[in-house]
């Protein structure tokens, strides 16, 4: 289980285990109960109801330490690059518009016009998902990236879409 300071299950100290419902794993101060069996109902003769659920979440009251090792800390960086450095550069005007987090509406009173038949219609869009940019069509205007015509799709640095006849291009800059 990766513990320096070793991991517990059943009162036995373990590399890793494969644990059943009832079986408690004592991580430093706290003792987990894992419930894979919702019929259980009790834990040392004490309803299991009056236990606190884990939701997966730390609350700031919590002493938590977390190891990141150096692919999740360079994970970590692109995302942070990609959310605060990717932008659309558009061939109709020769500009970029930077993306974030928000949302980027391409078309109708949006923030890219694109030309085309529909122009006057919102073509796509593109959003944040906390790890990536994506584009989505929206309506009848034909939405491609490489090539491809894409209902949805996650972006990638140099990727080339294309909206209605407006070639648009996906850059993560350096800074």
């Amino acid at each position: 289980m990766g513990s320096q300071n070793g991991t517990i299950v059943n009162k036995k100290k373990v590399e890793t285990a494969e644990v059943n419902s009832g079986d408690t794993i004592v991580l430093g101060k706290y003792t987990l109960i894992f419930v894979g069996d919702e019929t259980l109902g009790l834990w040392k003769g004490k309803d299991l109801a009056t236990y606190p659920i884990y939701g997966g979440r730390v609350s700031v009251e919590q002493d938590s330490t977390f190891a990141l090792s150096a692919a999740m800390i360079q994970k970590m960086r692109e995302i942070e690059r990609k959310k605060n450095f990717a932008c659309i550069t558009s061939d109709s005007n020769e500009e970029q518009y930077l993306l974030g987090e928000g949302t980027l509406t391409i078309g109708g009173s949006g923030g890219i016009p694109f030309k085309g038949l529909l122009s006057f219609t919102k073509g796509a869009s593109i959003t944040w998902d906390g790890r990536d940019h994506l584009v989505h069509k929206s309506g009848l205007t034909n939405v491609t990236v490489n090539g491809i015509a894409r209902k949805s799709q996650r972006l990638r640095d140099g990727d080339a879409i294309m909206v209605g006849k407006t070639s648009l291009k996906y850059e993560i800059s350096d800074s």
